[in-house]
């Protein structure tokens, strides 16, 4: 809705072609895309197409400057920094946007479905990195909780695209073991940086903010490739096993939502642990964790419950055949217009 109202507003086009002010051009290129970005979230949590895309809009991304750069009535466009502002974090934010863009139109130009070679695709991505590390993430300082969280997203959205381009052939079981082992490692390395987040204490004001892009930039796949791994005893180590399991362990205790949502992505991803659990469990002697412990509760509940469902259907099933095969009782008949 907030995006149609935008786009009613003229927000998408250029505002330097309308002969705006210079202080309403940078306003109204950081409202729109930073709706741009919620939208993209919202698509992403939906399993949704995006409703607006960047062929749809000629609106220029807002100036690399900080908020003092910009006032009412202000006449001369100001001049854009080359380093670190308050609008370093929005900007990386709407580049990962367009770089996923960017990747997806590469995808379709070499028939993505098709291709046997993932490393067609590669340029783009090495291009886009070499821009968003030039650019942006090179005047980044750690230790500012905004900065970190800002490197941690672009890094992990390059990541996440060499992760996705490499999945087909997993799908298509034409993966080598090399391929997989490779494959094994981008998604470690996303779930690894999806943990050092939650480690960065001074972050926990931006939690709402990390829970969603942990479900946004390929933390999913991720997830569910290392369980798919794991199930197969024979491709990781005993170290390695053992270490992939402390890493799932913490990701479910930084992710309670996990264990208490009931989408059924989640419940999937739920039996999907059990069953590498019981397949490949650690080879040291270690107990249970308590996620493993409480999917398996959960696991049962719904068993239990769907049973119970079943027998209530069977039951009102039997009750209406018996309603509907016993004879009417011709002395009741017509009781009702006595």
């Amino acid at each position: 809705v907030a995006v149609r109202i935008a786009q009613r507003m003229g927000l998408h086009q250029d505002e330097e072609k309308l002969g705006l002010p210079p202080f309403d051009v940078q306003m109204r290129r950081r409202l729109f895309y930073k709706l741009t970005l919620l939208e993209c979230v919202a698509s992403k949590e939906l399993d949704i197409g995006m409703s607006i895309v960047p062929d749809t809009f000629d609106a220029q991304r807002p100036l690399n400057i900080n908020d003092d750069q910009i006032w009412p009535g202000m006449t001369e466009t100001p001049e854009e920094q080359q380093g670190a502002t308050e609008m370093t974090f929005c900007l990386v934010c709407s580049y990962v946007e367009k770089f996923f863009s960017r990747v997806g139109k590469a995808m379709e130009s070499v028939r993505f479905r098709q291709f046997k070679d993932y490393n067609e695709v590669e340029p783009v991505i090495s291009e886009a990195e070499s821009e968003v590390e030039e650019k942006y993430i090179r005047y980044c300082d750690i230790i500012s909780p905004l900065h970190f969280l800002t490197t941690v997203i672009a890094r992990t959205a390059i990541t996440a695209v060499r992760l996705q381009i490499r999945l087909p052939k997993i799908r298509n079981q034409t993966a080598t073991d090399v391929e997989r082992r490779e494959l094994f490692q981008l998604s470690q390395k996303i779930i690894d940086t999806d943990t050092a987040v939650y480690a960065y204490t001074s972050l926990k004001k931006y939690l709402w903010y990390r829970r969603t892009f942990f479900f946004l930039w390929g933390s999913w796949h991720s997830l569910i490739l290392i369980l798919t791994t794991l199930r197969k005893s024979d491709v990781l180590s005993p170290a390695e096993t053992d270490a992939a399991w402390r890493r799932l362990e913490q990701v479910y205790d930084n992710h309670g939502e996990l264990l208490e949502s009931k989408k059924a992505l989640h419940i999937a991803v739920g039996r999907l642990a059990l069953k590498a659990w019981d397949a490949n469990p650690p080879s040291s002697s270690v107990p249970e964790p308590a996620f493993i412990t409480t999917l398996r509760s959960l696991r049962k509940v719904n068993l239990n419950s769907r049973a119970g469902e079943q027998d209530s259907n069977i039951r009102n099933i039997d009750n209406l055949k018996r309603d509907t095969m016993s004879p009417t009782d011709p002395s009741t008949a017509g009781d009702g217009d006595t």
